[in-house]
């Protein structure tokens, strides 16, 4: 029975990851997964840093900075002084990256419609309780 969770999630997981980088590239964004989903993270969490990116994304500190420098070098995000550390920087979207983050969030409306195309509302929560169970019982 293991053996049937473990293939369909990989299946789930290949197939979500590549319909949003081909609605991506044919929105004209050509960014590997992981950098939109750090694009993700400045957009949603508050004065947010490299760890917290890491810790979100379950990434190491070394590529969140690889991430963070090219999404700097291509004039999606920049550095701002943390608000109450000024020893530290917070990042946050530029114009550019706010304007990237909008094509997202529709490619995302799109994909969550796509998926959820024939089930229930309940149906949809119950999967939702499911995968975090599976995922807690991962992380321990």
């Amino acid at each position: 029975m293991s053996d049937n969770i473990s293939e369909v999630l990989h299946k789930l997981i290949s197939t979500y990851r590549s319909s949003i980088k081909q609605a991506a590239n044919l929105s004209g964004i050509d960014l590997p997964i992981t950098y939109i989903r750090s694009l993700k993270c400045i957009k949603k969490i508050p004065n947010c840093s490299a760890t917290d990116i890491s810790h979100r994304l379950r990434l190491d500190k070394s590529q969140v900075t690889r991430i963070i420098q090219a999404l700097l070098n291509e004039g999606y995000v920049e550095k701002v002084k943390h608000p109450s550390n000024h020893r530290s920087q917070t990042l946050l979207l530029t114009v550019m990256g706010e304007k990237v983050m909008d094509v997202i969030h529709d490619i995302d409306q799109e994909m969550k419609s796509k998926m959820s195309s024939g089930l229930t509302e309940a149906q949809v929560q119950d999967f939702i309780v499911i995968a975090n169970i599976m995922i807690n019982n991962l992380s321990d």
